[in-house]
């Protein structure tokens, strides 16, 4: 009887052992299940992630061509204007110049009048001068030799009469070609000035179209760079799922 409960002892005891391996092999199992759970919900919080990120970068990829599309019309718009505006400045600056050129040659003719009257009216003076020192002579001596004919002077005073009408023709002629000559010159400086701001516009339009141009290309590099960024975080997503199926 003893033998026996000395077996029945030995054999209680390995079945306890047996027990708590049993006991300890159950708690790993429940532990690696419930690491399997915890491990599925995060790859496919990952996997989620993954196409989140796919679905972002199809996104931009989207917004960037209709932001392409969009500055390109823009660009393209800009290009028109800038080209009808070439245009437009081209034929104002050719009508502008032909203008100049009129309003030259009037001012070089006003000039060349101006220049023939002021001449012509020194020859009038002169001539004025001489015909009066004549006539100052003429009757100096008629006064010492005592006879000094009424008719001589009177025709020398209707000469001297003449002569001061004629002076005051040219003097009248000289003012109206000076008041040519001035507007001649105001024409001038007007179209220089409408010249000049057909020049500025042209190069605001430059400007803009630059703008347009650098936008469009600090954009491109915008999305290049986004996409280089979605494309690093794709991957590290890709091989962390890697790593938990692993």
């Amino acid at each position: 009887m003893k033998g026996l409960e000395e077996v029945g002892g030995r054999l209680e005891e390995e079945k306890n052992g047996l027990q708590e391996q049993l006991n300890g092999e159950m708690d790993r199992v429940a532990k690696f299940e419930n690491l399997l759970k915890e491990s599925g919900v995060k790859f496919e919080a990952l996997q989620g992630e993954v196409k989140e990120a796919r679905d972002a970068l199809a996104k931009v990829g989207e917004e960037k061509k209709t932001l392409e599309k969009s500055l390109e019309a823009a660009v393209g718009n800009a290009g028109t204007e800038l080209k009808n505006l070439r245009e437009s400045h081209d034929r104002q600056l050719e009508r502008a110049n032909e203008s100049v050129r009129l309003e030259v040659q009037k001012r070089e003719k006003a000039e060349k009048a101006l220049e023939e009257f002021r001449k012509e009216l020194e020859a009038a003076k002169k001539k004025a001068d001489q015909d009066v020192e004549k006539l100052r002579k003429e009757v100096e001596a008629g006064k010492k030799a005592g006879k000094v004919e009424p008719k001589v002077v009177q025709d020398l005073k209707g000469e001297l009469r003449v002569l001061r009408d004629q002076f005051e023709e040219v003097r009248e002629e000289l003012a109206v070609a000076r008041e040519q000559l001035e507007e001649a010159t105001k024409e001038l400086d007007g179209l220089k000035g409408q010249r000049e701001m057909s020049d500025h516009k042209l190069a605001t339009a430059n400007s803009l179209a630059d703008a347009a141009n650098g936008e469009l290309e600090a954009l491109t590099h915008r999305f290049e760079d986004v996409k280089g960024e979605l494309g690093v975080v794709t991957k590290e997503l890709e091989e962390r799922g890697r790593e938990l199926e692993e």
